[in-house]
């Protein structure tokens, strides 16, 4: 696929929208928040159809031929960064948090071009548009985590609409967690 930002932007403009929370269990959660339902993910060139799933002008002016749900509200998956390993064993041995912090910090997203899987040396032709999660532990401990949460599903190609397990409608369980089967 072409590396530009534009592509990378128009393929992932209908990407699920996840919510992600740090808690003081050593977890990020993930929660689905919207997945689209449409007709078509693209950004048109010249006249938008910008239509909802029954043919009607969904009004939103955004170009998109559809519009996102508002999700399930359910959790998606949750993430243990390394370091907050031993806290996750700890929180076994415990009938109370008092005095557990986990994954407490802030969190931003930004849009990267890097070579995600590079063993030591980046290759400059091997460079691919990513979304990446950063976050931090605050009074859990010192450090930094990286989460790449470019895309949970694979994508249709002739439409750019994502498409969780179990096809479109059911709209729960991200393909990523299969595989992508």
């Amino acid at each position: 696929p072409p590396p530009s930002y534009r592509y990378f932007a128009n393929k992932n403009a209908c990407r699920r929208k996840m919510l992600f929370v740090g808690s003081n269990d050593a977890q990020v959660h993930a929660f689905d928040v919207g997945i689209f339902d449409g007709a078509e993910c693209k950004y048109p060139n010249g006249l938008p159809p910008d239509r909802d799933a029954d043919g009607q002008p969904d009004g939103d002016d955004d170009g998109l031929d559809g519009v996102f749900d508002n999700g399930t509200g359910r959790e998606v998956f949750s993430f243990i960064p390394a370091q907050m390993m031993p806290v996750a064993k700890r929180l076994t041995e415990v009938n109370s948090l008092d005095g557990l912090w986990g994954v407490d910090g802030n969190f931003r997203s930004a849009d990267v071009f890097i070579d995600p899987d590079h063993a030591g040396t980046p290759a400059c032709l091997d460079r691919q548009w990513r979304t990446l999660m950063l976050g931090s532990y605050r009074e859990g401990g010192k450090g930094y985590f990286a989460l790449d949460v470019t895309q949970p599903d694979t994508i249709d190609a002739t439409t750019y609409i994502p498409q969780p397990t179990g096809g479109p409608g059911s709209g729960y369980l991200p393909s990523c967690i299969d595989g992508g089967s």
